[in-house]
């Protein structure tokens, strides 16, 4: 004759399936406190692990993951974590435009589901941006800091022009006309050597300010032309000597007021000058003090 009492082995079963299921309600009761205590600051912590309870138990957690990802950044969101403002320092040539096109972020949504890096990197690829970083400012704000590229020279290579900044790196902007007053280089390896030119250029400013163009010759000098059509040949080396001998004299004798049209000055012990046919022509010794 059977007994009506189960067997002591399923007795056990039963007790330790109740003893799993109090545990789990004591978790998630536990979970529940820390939701009412801490507010909207821990909400996305705590509903995070009790979701991942939830999805364990169920067996399913690579399938629900993304549904409780949303769930969990839309109750941030609700809790107060929601985009609100937009903090940007160093924005001067990026438009606003430009700039929220690269961003696609909207106001009121989860702040806390930005991939910051995807951010910085698409900020990155703007024309002017030369490092952008993006941060979060909690509850409600994503600060954004820019570091934008200088705008040095105009290159001019192959005739075609392109936009230079100081590392010598094309910057692709369509419209340059706003950028005619920056000089004007030649050559094709003019971009890597344009910063120390452009240093020359501004250790004598009342002289670089004539410059209109420089045409890199041979891979190793530059030629300066000047209003007047005045066209300076430089040496290979000792060029700051010889600048700056030139600007002593154009500044003390106005030699760039006379006829000339060309000025070697590639020799370092004399400049010889060249005029317009019937003005100036002959050599001067450099030496302090001295004007033809």
């Amino acid at each position: 004759m059977s007994s009506m009492n189960p067997p002591a082995r399923s007795k056990k079963r039963a007790s330790a399936k109740t003893g799993t299921q109090r545990r789990t309600a004591g978790w998630r009761s536990l979970l529940t406190r820390k939701v009412l205590r801490r507010g909207g600051a821990g909400l996305g912590t705590a509903s995070l692990l009790l979701g991942g309870v939830l999805l364990w138990e169920s067996g399913v957690p690579q399938r629900g993951w993304d549904e409780l990802r949303v769930e969990v950044m839309e109750q941030t969101a609700e809790a107060g974590m929601a985009l609100q403002d937009l903090l940007v320092v160093g924005r001067n040539r990026t438009s606003q435009a430009e700039l929220l096109a690269a961003l696609d972020v909207r106001q009121g949504q989860p702040i806390l589901a930005y991939d910051l890096a995807d951010l910085r990197d698409r900020l990155a690829a703007l024309p002017w941006v030369a490092e952008a970083s993006v941060g979060r400012r909690l509850p409600g704000s994503l600060v954004i800091e820019l570091r934008e590229r200088e705008p040095l020279a105009l290159w001019q290579n192959r005739g075609k022009v392109t936009l230079i900044d100081r590392n010598g790196e094309a910057v692709p902007v369509r419209d340059l006309r706003q950028f005619a007053a920056l000089p004007l280089i030649v050559g094709p390896d003019a971009p890597g050597h344009a910063g120390q030119l452009v240093r020359l250029l501004d250790s004598e400013p009342d002289l670089g300010r004539l410059v209109t163009a420089a045409v890199r010759v041979g891979g190793r000098r530059w030629n300066l032309r000047l209003l007047g059509d005045i066209d300076v040949q430089l040496p290979e080396s000792g060029e700051k000597a010889a600048y700056s001998q030139l600007a002593r004299l154009a500044r003390e004798h106005g030699l760039l007021e006379r006829d000339v049209r060309i000025i070697d000055l590639r020799l370092p012990d004399r400049m010889i000058l060249h005029g317009i046919p019937g003005g100036i022509e002959g050599e001067q010794d450099s030496k302090p003090g001295q004007a033809t």
